[in-house]
This record gives C-alpha cells, structure tokens and sequence, in this order.
C-alpha cells in the first residue's frame, strides 16, 4: 500500500492547502471564530500531509550501520506527531478561542457570512473528493475484510489517518457551516464559539485515536494473525522441519516484517542437508509473504528438546 498512501497523501496536501489559503482569508473577511478554528484545522491538516510525505520518504532509506534493520518505523514516528498537530494546533486551540468567545468576550462582532459559505462549501467538496482517493486506496487494501477490523489491524497508519483527517474535516466544515448560519440568522454570538468547541472536540477525539493507534506500531508492535498463518502454513510445506518452537515477527515498517524462527530439523540430515532446507523455507515464506526481507532461522538442539 506504500505507493498508494503517498499518492493518497499527495492528492490531501493539495487539496488542503488550497483550502488553507481559501479559509484563512474568509475568516479574516468574516470575523468568525469558527471559520478562523476551520482555517487553523485546515492548516494543521497541511502540517500533516507533509510530515507523513517526509515520514514515507525516510522510511524507504536503506538500512546502513546506524540503522541495521532500516528506517521503516519512521512512517510510525511522523504519524504519531501529525496526531499529536491535530491535538493540540487543531483541537485544543479551537477549543480555547471558541471559549473565550463564547463565554469571555463581551463586545459583539459583526460577522459577514457570504465569503464562508462559499468558502466551506468548497472545502466540503475538496475535501471529499481527497476522502473519495483516500477511501478508494483503503478498499482496495482491506479487501473483503470489515472495515474497523482492518483500521485496527493495519500496520500502514497512512491511509487511515488520512482517512480520519479528511472525515473530520467534512464534518468540521459542515459544523462550521451550520454554525455560521445560525449566529447569522439568528444573532447569536455565542454559537460562533460554541461552534468553534464542537469542531476543537472532533479533532481531539481524532488526535487521541490516531495517537494510541500509531503509539502500538511505534513501540514494537508484531505482524498482522495473517502473516503469522502464512509463514506458519510455508513452514507446514517442508517436511524435514518437525516443529516451529518459536516464531517472532516483529513489524520493521508498513511493508517490511522480520521472521525469526527456532525449529526443530530431522535428526538424520546432515549439514549441507540442513542448509539446503533452510534455503527453501526461507523461499517459501517470501513467497507467501513478500514482506519478509529478513528471515534468521535457528536450529534446536533435538537431544536438548528431548532431554
């Protein structure tokens, strides 16, 4: 999926920051607490789509002395921060200006909704066609799997995150909207800053998924139960091994997982014999799992097992 999440990435960096520009300069015409809360978040989702292309290009970096098992996890660190952008550049600052508007400020502010609207409307529909790439590139990776089994599941946090930034956006944007129109209409100021808490609660709630999700790759998380099935079942193909007695796969990247076994040979093959067969398990894993660049296989001692 590495080719699809920066294509994905990509296709939201552009549609944001053309959305930036459009939203900070309607809040600046409007005067609207939330229009300025949508422009901060659109800018906060910018930020994002360049740490993730900054974390995907790292990642592909080959492995050298420093880094023997290669930068893969970089896409896992870049990810964590753009939940943590979200968090506080997104959240807790609309948060915050929506409060002191709604509850701190006194004098009312006149509010010309005409450059919002079009400007929201605009973002709604930028904004889903950048979520209709995003969608497209997650259906074709999960397949015919359910849908919050596989974001829970995935170790390529790209799409998923961008998947979440774009939702929220839609519904922050439509929030903004809607809020709008009532402190217009009706001529209620607060609602523009409780307008502005609504959106700075969507993009927490966002920046705490993203963040837990990212922090269980980060810190070592292992491969998917389907790879484990499939190195297992590549295994159950060579019948000199007699048994796996351990089996760790560590996930090293969005598209690389380390294999490393202890099994148990036949005690009559010989050490050329024993070379030979870990040659074609280690074919037989890639084979089923072409994510598995490095593969250490261990010999038990049968008379150590057996003792």
């Amino acid at each position: 999926m590495a080719s699809g999440s920066q294509a994905t990435v990509v296709a939201a960096l552009i549609g944001n920051g053309l959305i930036t520009i459009s939203k900070v300069g309607a809040a600046v015409v409007s005067g609207s607490t939330a229009m300025l809360a949508e422009s901060l978040h659109s800018f906060a989702d910018t930020s994002n789509q360049l740490l993730l292309l900054y974390g995907l290009n790292q990642g592909k970096r080959p492995a050298d002395a420093r880094r023997p098992l290669g930068y893969g996890r970089e896409v896992y660190f870049w990810t964590f921060t753009v939940s943590v952008v979200i968090f506080f550049l997104g959240g807790v600052f609309a948060i915050y200006e929506g409060t002191k508007k709604a509850f701190f400020e006194t004098e009312a502010h006149s509010v010309d909704p005409f450059w919002s609207y079009i400007v929201l409307t605009l973002a709604i529909l930028f904004e889903s066609y950048s979520l209709s790439v995003a969608v497209k590139e997650f259906n074709n990776y999960r397949q015919e799997r359910p849908f919050w089994k596989t974001i829970l599941e995935t170790r390529d946090p790209v799409i998923p995150t961008v998947l979440f930034e774009d939702t929220a956006a839609i519904v922050g944007s439509a929030v903004a909207l809607v809020g709008l129109w009532i402190t217009v209409t009706f001529d209620l100021p607060i609602v523009d800053g409780l307008t502005s808490i609504v959106i700075g609660i969507i993009l927490c709630v966002v920046g705490v998924f993203l963040a837990l999700e990212s922090r269980s790759l980060l810190i070592g998380e292992g491969a998917s139960d389907e790879t484990y099935t499939s190195v297992r079942a590549s295994i159950g193909q060579i019948p000199e091994i007699l048994s796996i007695e351990e089996l760790l796969i560590p996930q090293l990247g969005p598209e690389e997982v380390m294999v490393t076994l202890a099994v148990t040979f036949r005690p009559d093959l010989s050490l050329q014999q024993v070379e030979q067969v870990i040659d074609r398990t280690e074919e037989a894993i890639r084979a089923k799992v072409p994510t598995a660049r490095r593969i250490f296989i261990e010999a038990e001692s049968l008379t150590r097992l057996t003792s």
